[in-house]
């Protein structure tokens, strides 16, 4: 894995175009060198590549990330069959209302004129219109030896790797005059807002999204476990009431993602359409009873915390679990030991440090 840190790609006059052809050379060329792509992702905190590879192809995968560091890997050929195709996804992308939705819901998390709010959806005019120029800038953008990360996980011998990457980082040394990444913007809070989308279909899905503290915030692990209980345990409340009491719905989905310095929260739920409302209300309810301590049962706190300490113990026991956390901490300004304390601080949060980080 080599994530970098660059600048936010949200900026008003932000070269989304640019950012998705970035993704899609990169992919193209990894896979011309035999290892397994895993992802390949540009986003607002920056660029992060994830290979699958076995020992043999190991030396020369690290050879190609350490050479897409200082030249945007293919040619201008490449790049024009990386367009074509691109835009022609595009085409059908625009086909699916449920992203522009959600994409929507996200934008009204910032008030109007935010530098994180796109100007507008990715469609084929703006793929068309950005040059190979465009994205070879935005890779001296994002691709700077000197802020990047390279992490080798796995069952490899160790000491010839590390030989491969002092060799090579003592190649790309040097070459970069990139100037250092953006400051994050601040966290922006709304008020509470709704909105509402008629398909004319009869299954209906409420959407709720908000903001959250970034990965290190002090409340952060008392906020992963308040989400936990909130709607992402196959028992958790929210879940039983849909599913076991009022037999409405399966149960409410709910995942974190981390943005740059802070994080969102996207919880749904399918429902019959004439039961929306009464959803809404159910979700919301959930949310404040989550606010205070003394509503929270012991169960349902001990059933999250062990829940979010297995997911953390899971993924650094696998190298693309392992790869993926000291990625998000690098990204976040963090040492590789923040992994360890943010389990400590799993073990340690209480239900009241868990209703504050709700509240909040």
């Amino acid at each position: 894995a080599a994530p970098g840190r660059g600048a936010g790609r949200h900026r008003p006059e932000g070269p989304r175009g640019a950012d998705a052809l970035l993704e899609r050379i990169l992919e193209s060329s990894l896979l011309s060198t035999g290892s397994s792509l895993d992802t390949v992702l540009v986003d607002e905190r920056g660029s992060s590549m994830r290979t699958l590879s076995t020992p043999e192809r190991a030396a020369r995968t690290l050879e190609w990330m350490m050479g897409s560091l200082t030249e945007l890997p293919g040619s201008v050929g490449q790049f024009a069959v990386a367009q074509r195709t691109l835009a022609d996804a595009a085409a059908l992308e625009h086909q699916n209302t449920w992203r522009a939705i959600t994409e929507d819901l996200e934008a009204r998390l910032y008030p109007n004129g935010s530098a994180r709010v796109p100007p507008e959806r990715l469609g084929v005019a703006r793929i068309r219109e950005t040059t190979y120029e465009a994205v070879r800038a935005r890779h001296r953008q994002f691709f700077a030896p000197e802020r990047t990360l390279v992490v080798i996980a796995g069952d490899f011998r160790m000491e010839p790797m590390a030989e491969w990457a002092q060799l090579l980082a003592d190649k790309v040394a040097g070459q970069s005059s990139t100037p250092p990444p953006h400051a994050a913007v601040a966290q922006e809070r709304p008020s509470l807002q709704g909105r509402g989308y008629s398909s004319g279909d009869e299954l209906g899905v409420v959407v709720m999204v908000s903001h959250g503290p970034p990965i290190g915030a002090p409340d952060y692990a008392a906020y992963e476990l308040a989400v936990q209980c909130y709607g992402r345990l196959f028992s958790s409340r929210i879940n039983r009431l849909f599913r076991t009491e009022r037999r409405e719905a399966y149960g409410a989905s709910c995942a974190i993602t981390q943005r740059a310095g802070h994080s969102h929260l996207h919880c749904e739920v399918s429902i019959a359409a004439e039961r929306a409302v009464d959803a809404v209300d159910l979700l919301l309810a959930e949310g404040r009873r989550m606010g205070r301590a003394e509503s929270l049962e012991p169960s349902e706190v001990e059933a999250a915390r062990a829940v979010a300490l297995a997911s953390l113990r899971y993924l650094v026991e696998s190298p693309a679990g392992l790869s993926e956390e000291l990625g998000t901490a690098f990204f976040a300004g963090l040492e590789p030991g923040a992994i360890a304390a943010r389990r400590a601080e799993l073990l340690r949060a209480s239900p009241a440090g868990i209703a504050a980080a709700a509240a909040r």
